[in-house]
């Protein structure tokens, strides 16, 4: 695994963690689809979103790509450790459907013990959770806690 940290990011304080953690994930993940994933990951964690999106061109909280993944990393902004390793798990069975692929990578986080929606404001509550919170309230918009 190659791993690069903007000098800005506070994942430099859990870089060994945070390997730890992917390399659980592609284990697990890999053996779930029985897949072999043996290719050399990048891992890019970045500050904050603007220096992110100004590097790569790409805005959201994370990407993952071939043998990349690129993730904010701060206090108040973090992906599940699972979800971009899910997607390029995924990808080395090929190309399915982007709906598949979303799904699945939620699935893996909450298989893997993260919270897939703690980013929406839920906190660590599952899908199943806060979709009852949701229907409950009768809103229009899915993502708001």
């Amino acid at each position: 695994m190659e791993v690069y940290v903007h000098k800005e990011s506070i994942a430099n304080d859990s870089l060994d963690h945070i390997i730890q953690r992917r390399e659980f994930a592609i284990d697990t993940l890999s053996a779930l689809l029985d897949v072999s994933f043996t290719h050399r990951l990048r891992l890019v964690f970045y500050p904050d979103s603007r220096t992110k999106t100004y590097d790569t061109g790409h805005t959201g909280m994370g990407y993952a790509r071939g043998i990349n993944e690129v993730e904010i990393y701060n206090e108040n902004e973090r992906l599940a450790d699972f979800h971009e390793i899910a997607h390029l798990i995924v990808g080395a069975i090929g190309s399915p459907p982007v709906m598949f692929n979303k799904c699945f990578a939620v699935y893996a986080d909450e298989l893997l013990g993260a919270s897939a929606i703690a980013a929406f404001g839920y906190g660590n509550i599952t899908i199943n959770e806060a979709a009852r919170k949701q229907k409950s309230k009768k809103t229009k918009n899915c993502f708001t806690p």
